[in-house]
């Protein structure tokens, strides 16, 4: 009697590659979504470093950029949910106390891609000199992604992710 060899797949053989076609599709969802994450919230995050250098040379260099006051005193990032602002503190009369100037904000954004921040933020640096006010880090998150952005007591602005 002689045997015939059928030619083909079963159809089990073919569930079983159907499954671990499925399984490696749905892995490589999940890791193209988080890398989008990632890129988003580090963007933000390197948004928001360039807003603090901002502040920090406008107090280097002690320039008053908006109004009539004309010895600023302070400059400052300020956060709130996904909305961040650059202000100053000027003062009217040179060697007043920063504690009554007026502020005058520079410029306000809001963080793209469902970013936010953590909670809310305040970091300042004096004039003159652009010292900051200590030691701080500023957290960006974007679902699972997370972006932190430091500020030493050097005043180097740096950032890192999670």
């Amino acid at each position: 009697m002689i045997k015939q060899h059928k030619k083909g797949f079963t159809l089990l053989e073919m569930l079983i590659v159907i499954a671990i076609f499925g399984i490696m599709s749905a892995a490589i969802m999940v890791s193209l979504g988080r890398s989008r994450q990632q890129r988003q919230v580090e963007a933000a995050g390197r948004d928001v470093m360039a807003a603090l250098k901002v502040a920090q040379n406008g107090a280097l260099t002690g320039a008053k950029l908006i109004g009539s006051e004309p010895y600023p005193c302070e400059y400052s990032l300020q956060t709130s949910g996904s909305d961040y602002s650059v202000a100053y503190k000027a003062n009217v009369n040179p060697g007043d106390s920063c504690a009554g100037a007026t502020t005058k904000q520079l410029f306000s954004k809001t963080l793209p891609n469902n970013v936010t921040f953590d909670a809310d933020y305040s970091a300042t640096f004096q004039v003159p000199g652009g010292e900051p006010g200590g030691y701080m880090e500023i957290h960006l998150t974007n679902g699972s992604a997370h972006y932190r952005v430091k500020v030493n007591a050097a005043g180097n602005i740096t950032g890192d992710n999670l």
